[in-house]
Order: C-alpha cells, then sequence, then structure tokens
C-alpha cells in the first residue's frame, strides 16, 4: 500500500518572538489544507530536508517539500 502524501514548508514561528522556522504540513501543493506544524523547538521530531517520509498521526506519510514561506 502507498502512503499518503503530504506536503511540507518551513514558515516562520507563529509567535513573531523568534527568527526560527517551525514545519508546516499541508494536504495538497497549493498550501490550502491545513494538517499539522511541529514548532521548531521540538528538534528531536522535526523532519529533515532530506527526509522522504514522516509519521503523523500515527500514519507514514510520503513527504515531499516545498519553497519555504518568507517571513512576514
Amino acid at each position: 500500500m502507498q502512503p499518503i502524501k503530504v506536503f511540507a514548508r518551513k514558515e516562520p514561528d507563529v509567535t513573531g518572538e523568534t527568527d526560527n522556522f517551525d514545519v508546516v504540513f499541508y494536504k495538497d501543493v497549493f498550501c490550502s489544507t491545513f494538517v499539522t506544524r511541529v514548532p521548531w523547538y521540538y528538534k528531536e521530531i522535526m523532519p529533515k530536508q532530506n527526509e522522504r517520509r514522516v509519521f503523523l498521526n500515527c500514519y507514514e506519510w510520503h513527504l515531499q517539500w516545498l519553497a519555504p514561506a518568507c517571513a512576514a
């Protein structure tokens, strides 16, 4: 069975207090359907740019990286 595809990109921290980036997961390439956010301080579960699979919500997802979002 093929893993479900999920799209990820780095986005600025939601608090705006740091210069760190969270990893945000979406179900589509246009980033319109939000899945989850991994905060920058969760280093142990943060996926790396070279990883192609990730476990989210007890499922294995095929990970495709998108270009990072610009800081506002």
